[in-house]
């Protein structure tokens, strides 16, 4: 099941139901902060006519699955004003309470991780921490997160050395992996010249801003939005467990500027347009590079899926 983790975890495939396109940093695909799913989860709320606070404890296997000495906890606490349209809360997740440290979601050449535990680490112990809030002023809507990832990591010696001859690592980054011998061309490291034990944090903010302008035809909501990102253990190859856009960054950070604009005809469908720009620091320049998405979406409701199941 997806875990309950701040405002768009558990949305992401009801595209219509919110506004944008891509989902913020956090939950993108090739640098999750975390797993999007758990295997339990104990939750409830208490309520009444103005207000409902809320409640989630999750548990599951860890990222690499099954291991002795790991026990992986996840919370979400969040209170919502019935009254004043207000959403506050808090996420957070622990790869273990116990002294285990996990391992990846993908082997190294398999691809970017479904989860927080880079392919090149024997082991991980994280712990991410957020606040989100989201406020309805008239027709505006504000939504804005802050998460941090805290790892503390031991890098395997030979996956690394892998990374540093095939992955085309840039300065910065050999730098940062290598603890010796970083005047040697590639060919010439050995194992011994890994930097092993590590740690880092992970961070990232968004503010989003959109409008609902009604009209006779339907709802146009314009929108702003601005992600943040610093990811210093990235790496830009998607095949070694990069994500090409914090990797491509001397220092692992980048800055997502986005604007676009949301049709929906009905409630149910959903025409979506917008272009962003990645910023960052490249080769000690600043450098962007733009991109342009379009998305049409619709999601059925239940009377339609019984309708067409002729029930």
């Amino acid at each position: 099941m997806y875990r309950k983790f701040g405002l768009y975890n558990e949305r992401l495939d009801q595209i219509p139901t919110f506004i944008g396109i891509e989902p913020p940093e956090m939950l993108d695909t090739d640098h999750l902060f975390l797993t999007r799913t758990t295997s339990a989860m104990f939750h409830g709320q208490f309520m009444n006519s103005k207000r409902v606070f809320s409640y989630a404890l999750m548990t599951d296997n860890g990222e690499g699955g099954p291991q002795k000495s790991v026990f992986p906890v996840g919370w979400d606490l969040r209170y919502k004003s019935l009254t004043n349209s207000l959403i506050v809360g808090a996420s957070g997740y622990s790869s273990s309470i116990s002294k285990g440290k996990s391992t990846s979601t993908v082997s190294l050449g398999e691809g970017s991780p479904k989860g927080g535990i880079l392919p090149w680490m024997s082991g991980d112990k994280f712990t991410v921490i957020g606040v989100y809030l989201e406020k309805q002023i008239g027709n505006l809507l504000i939504q804005t997160e802050y998460y941090n990832a805290s790892h503390n990591a031991v890098r395997d010696a030979e996956a690394v050395l892998s990374v540093i001859q095939n992955a085309n690592v840039n300065a910065f980054q050999r730098g940062r992996f290598l603890q010796s011998n970083e005047d040697q061309s590639n060919d010439n490291l050995t194992t011994e010249d890994i930097r092993t034990n590590v740690k880092y944090n992970v961070r990232t903010w968004y503010v989003r801003l959109g409008y609902n302008i009604p009209t006779s035809v339907g709802q146009f909501i314009p929108y702003l939005f601005l992600d943040w990102m610093s990811h210093p253990e990235a790496i830009q190859s998607k095949d070694f467990g990069g994500d090409d856009e914090a990797g491509l960054a001397d220092d692992g950070i980048f800055w997502k500027p986005s604007a676009g604009l949301v049709f929906k005809p009905l409630p149910n469908v959903a025409i979506k347009l917008d272009g962003s720009y990645h910023i960052q620091q490249y080769m000690g320049k600043n450098v962007a590079y733009p991109e342009l998405r379009l998305d049409f979406s619709f999601a059925f409701s239940n009377n339609q899926i019984e309708k067409a199941l002729g029930n």
